[in-house]
């Protein structure tokens, strides 16, 4: 959910709450106890599917496939343009705070899934995918940190992939972020723009739940685009609205 030169707390807290509160609401099944190694297998399968994705759409990415490192991170996921790197943390890298976390999530939804369930569902599937947007917007050399444009070009991007490669679970997320912005109070102040607010305050907002709530507040609004953009047409859009 900062720019690729600086550590990207800010963005990154956001799209881990989102993480915590749609793991449990998302599609598809994830085994627990999963190596390091599998992990790394499922996500390369994915990454690899996301780009000949991009190749059967006509574009040639001009950086090579970003490597997958596994490990702690200061957020679940991060695309670092110095390394050309996705980094996402595993189940086994994280503190016993964030497993607490997950495992008050998954009572919260009835129990029908364990802590590590909730956290690879989210990380694995909507997280990397989003990351691989930013990688894709760093292939077109359009990138502006810490922007709204730079974050809804990628959650863009993520949308049109899962619509077209797993409906039902990018419905489940639609769903969760709808209950996220009801959750949340809307930090915009009264006749401001909401974008505008955002690139001004972007460090501030950061780090806070006002930025779940703006994350949230891009997926649905994205999900009311009508006709749906598809794949192709996210891609030739890195930022978005730009």
């Amino acid at each position: 959910m900062p720019g690729r030169n600086v550590k990207r707390t800010e963005r990154t807290a956001v799209l881990t709450l989102c993480c915590l509160l749609l793991g449990a609401l998302a599609g598809g099944a994830v085994a627990a106890d999963t190596p390091d190694r599998v992990v790394k297998q499922r996500l390369t399968v994915v990454r690899d599917q996301f780009i000949r994705r991009i190749l059967a759409e006509g574009y040639t990415p001009s950086l090579p496939a970003p490597s997958i490192l596994l490990g702690r991170t200061e957020s679940f996921g991060n695309y670092d343009d110095q390394s050309n790197a996705v980094h996402m943390s595993t189940w086994a890298s994280l503190s016993s705070d964030d497993r607490d976390m997950f495992e008050h999530i998954a009572r919260a939804h009835g129990g029908t899934e364990t802590a590590e369930q909730a956290f690879e569902r989210g990380t694995y599937r909507w997280v990397f995918v989003h990351e691989l947007g930013h990688w894709w917007q760093r292939c077109r050399h359009q990138v502006r940190p810490n922007s709204w444009v730079e974050e809804n070009g990628a959650n863009r991007i993520a949308m049109a992939f899962w619509n077209e490669q797993d409906p039902r679970f990018m419905a489940s997320i639609i769903a969760g972020f709808k209950h996220l912005r009801e959750a949340i109070p809307d930090p915009v102040p009264p006749g401001q723009s909401k974008q505008a607010y955002l690139d001004a305050h972007f460090v501030e907002i950061g780090p806070t739940p006002a930025y779940t709530w703006y994350q949230a507040d891009m997926i649905v609004e994205l999900s009311t685009e009508s006709p749906s953009p598809t794949f192709h047409r996210a891609l030739s859009q890195p930022l978005y609205p730009d």
